[in-house]
Protein backbone atom coordinates (compact mmCIF):
# COMPACT_ATOMS: atom_id res chain seq x y z
CA UNK A 1 0.00 0.00 0.00
CA UNK A 2 1.17 3.26 -1.04
CA UNK A 3 1.79 6.31 1.67
CA UNK A 4 -1.09 8.10 -0.34
CA UNK A 5 -3.64 5.16 0.04
CA UNK A 6 -2.81 4.57 3.88
CA UNK A 7 -2.95 8.71 4.12
CA UNK A 8 -6.70 8.75 2.10
CA UNK A 9 -7.72 5.35 4.44
CA UNK A 10 -6.78 8.01 7.36
CA UNK A 11 -8.55 10.57 6.16
CA UNK A 12 -11.65 8.06 5.81
CA UNK A 13 -11.38 7.24 9.21
CA UNK A 14 -11.35 10.57 10.37
CA UNK A 15 -14.22 11.61 8.12
CA UNK A 16 -16.47 8.12 10.06
CA UNK A 17 -15.04 9.75 13.18
CA UNK A 18 -15.83 13.69 12.99
CA UNK A 19 -19.27 13.99 10.87
CA UNK A 20 -22.47 13.29 10.62
CA UNK A 21 -22.87 14.66 6.96
CA UNK A 22 -20.19 16.05 4.65
CA UNK A 23 -20.27 17.59 1.24
CA UNK A 24 -19.10 15.48 -1.44
CA UNK A 25 -16.97 18.41 -2.51
CA UNK A 26 -15.59 18.61 0.99
CA UNK A 27 -14.44 14.81 0.88
CA UNK A 28 -13.11 14.77 -2.46
CA UNK A 29 -10.69 17.75 -1.17
CA UNK A 30 -9.86 16.26 2.37
CA UNK A 31 -8.83 12.80 0.69
CA UNK A 32 -7.56 14.22 -2.68
CA UNK A 33 -9.76 12.76 -5.22
CA UNK A 34 -12.49 14.38 -8.03
CA UNK A 35 -15.70 14.26 -6.90
CA UNK A 36 -16.78 11.35 -9.24
CA UNK A 37 -13.85 8.94 -7.52
CA UNK A 38 -14.60 10.37 -3.89
CA UNK A 39 -17.74 9.61 -4.70
CA UNK A 40 -17.00 5.81 -5.69
CA UNK A 41 -14.95 5.84 -2.37
CA UNK A 42 -17.72 6.72 -0.23
CA UNK A 43 -20.04 4.39 -1.75
CA UNK A 44 -17.58 1.74 -0.70
CA UNK A 45 -17.91 2.18 2.75
CA UNK A 46 -19.83 0.10 5.03
CA UNK A 47 -22.86 1.72 5.86
CA UNK A 48 -21.98 5.21 4.41
CA UNK A 49 -24.88 6.46 1.98
CA UNK A 50 -24.81 9.27 -0.46
CA UNK A 51 -27.79 11.77 -1.23
CA UNK A 52 -26.94 12.63 -4.30
CA UNK A 53 -29.88 15.35 -5.25
CA UNK A 54 -27.62 17.15 -2.12
CA UNK A 55 -24.29 15.84 -2.89
CA UNK A 56 -23.70 15.03 0.56
CA UNK A 57 -22.08 11.78 1.94
CA UNK A 58 -23.45 10.71 5.22
CA UNK A 59 -20.83 8.51 7.13
CA UNK A 60 -21.06 6.17 9.78
CA UNK A 61 -18.53 6.02 12.82
CA UNK A 62 -16.60 3.08 12.58
CA UNK A 63 -16.80 0.84 15.75
CA UNK A 64 -13.14 0.13 17.57
CA UNK A 65 -12.40 -3.23 18.26
CA UNK A 66 -12.68 -4.14 21.90
CA UNK A 67 -9.15 -4.98 21.88
CA UNK A 68 -8.00 -1.49 21.16
CA UNK A 69 -10.46 -0.13 23.49
CA UNK A 70 -8.75 1.20 26.63
CA UNK A 71 -10.88 0.71 29.89
CA UNK A 72 -11.32 4.34 31.67
CA UNK A 73 -9.83 3.16 34.98
CA UNK A 74 -6.85 2.13 33.10
CA UNK A 75 -6.38 5.31 31.31
CA UNK A 76 -7.02 7.07 35.06
CA UNK A 77 -4.54 5.03 36.29
CA UNK A 78 -1.78 5.78 33.58
CA UNK A 79 -2.31 9.58 33.80
CA UNK A 80 -2.38 9.49 37.76
CA UNK A 81 1.42 7.42 37.22
CA UNK A 82 2.33 9.91 35.00
CA UNK A 83 1.61 13.05 37.09
CA UNK A 84 3.21 11.22 40.07
CA UNK A 85 6.14 10.95 38.03
CA UNK A 86 6.31 14.54 36.62
CA UNK A 87 6.07 15.94 40.55
CA UNK A 88 9.10 14.01 41.90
Amino acid sequence: MFVSEKTRNHFVDLVSNAYSSISLSDFAKLVGLTELEAGDLASKQKGWTIDAANKMIIPVRKELPESEAVPSEHQLELLTNFVAHLEK
